[in-house]
């Protein structure tokens, strides 16, 4: 007696509408939007973009949340789109959560920085102060969500997920006072060889809630990094600059990797891991999130009318 094979049946991913999407996931880099979709838990069909949106959108859903993520080419959109890589932090001190360092005007008394913006909206910030009380007590899932992620065998994956293959290099400012210390002869930074700390893939990574920086220029300068946190108050905990572009009333929470130490040692071997925390980090605040999201203002309507809008024509929840 023979069995017939009954050939499995590909279900088609969901299709849902516009409407449906609540949280809208930017991302500055192409990285950050890959790492975004390993993150996901279910696929969504595509949808077509409205006229004058070129676009491309991932959809999908996190929980109970609806997500359309998109990366955008800061070069491309930001003289036409100024508000679509802005992103919110946490309120720390006098600044909002994030202080465009670079912008401001020249007075008598020295340089007057204008470029703090307003807080992200309450629910978002009580949600994740929640989830912050919830990390001292029970520790984060950000190593979980990474494991999920390599479970479902995807090996181009990894590189968001693992660490084991980087090195931590030592901090420039440390460097260079050993170097006045010791003599340039008399010692060879750990990088200048390829060297480092070699770190272990499965601690869990640490979570910072606080200030960031941006601006338009990249900083490779440990002295000059550390004269922008002094004069910030020292509380500066990653300096940014995809988010140079800035607008005043974008509802919206930032979640940075951070993966670099802004010295003369920067470069982008740590980019895809930092990329991949925090898609981990943001699918956790999703997860624990209450509150419907879809009770706070759309993007339609807290933005500028006119080509600003036609970016989210279709989505007018997120």
């Amino acid at each position: 007696m023979s069995i017939k094979s009954v050939p499995l049946i590909k279900q088609s991913p969901p299709r849902l509408a516009h409407h449906d999407y609540t949280v809208g996931w930017i991302c500055a880099l192409p990285q950050e939007q890959a790492a975004a979709t390993v993150m996901l838990d279910e696929l969504h069909e595509n949808l077509a973009n409205p006229i004058g949106d070129h676009n491309t959108y991932t959809l999908g859903s996190i929980g109970s949340h609806n997500v359309v993520s998109w990366w955008v080419s800061a070069a491309a959109l930001l003289p036409k789109f100024d508000w679509v890589t802005l992103s919110w932090a946490p309120p720390s001190g006098q600044w909002p959560g994030l202080v465009q360092w670079d912008f401001g005007k020249t007075e008598s008394e020295g340089f007057k920085r204008i470029g703090a913006l307003n807080n992200p909206p309450a629910p978002l910030l009580t949600a994740l102060s929640n989830l912050e009380a919830r990390h001292q007590v029970e520790g984060s899932r950000i190593r979980h969500h990474l494991d999920v992620v390599e479970s479902k065998g995807k090996k181009l994956a990894l590189r968001f997920t693992r660490r084991d293959h980087l090195h931590d290099p030592l901090d420039a400012s440390i460097l260079t006072f050993l170097g006045f210390l010791l003599g340039r002869w008399a010692y060879t930074p750990p990088r200048a060889n390829g060297q480092g700390a070699k770190i272990e893939s499965l601690e869990e990574p640490k979570v910072h809630y606080g200030l960031i920086a941006s601006g338009n220029q990249v900083i490779k300068d440990a002295r000059y990094r550390d004269s922008l946190n002094t004069s910030l108050g020292g509380e500066i905990l990653c300096i940014e600059m995809e988010a140079a572009g800035v607008a005043n009333n974008f509802p919206c929470l930032a979640i940075h990797g951070i993966c670099d130490y802004a010295d003369e040692g920067k470069n982008k071997d740590w980019q895809e891991y930092a990329a991949g925390v925090a898609a981990a980090f943001t699918k956790e605040l999703l997860v624990v999130q209450p509150i419907e999201l879809n009770r706070e203002r759309s993007v339609k309507d807290v933005l500028d009318q006119g080509s600003i809008s036609t970016l989210f024509k279709g989505f007018r929840h997120v």
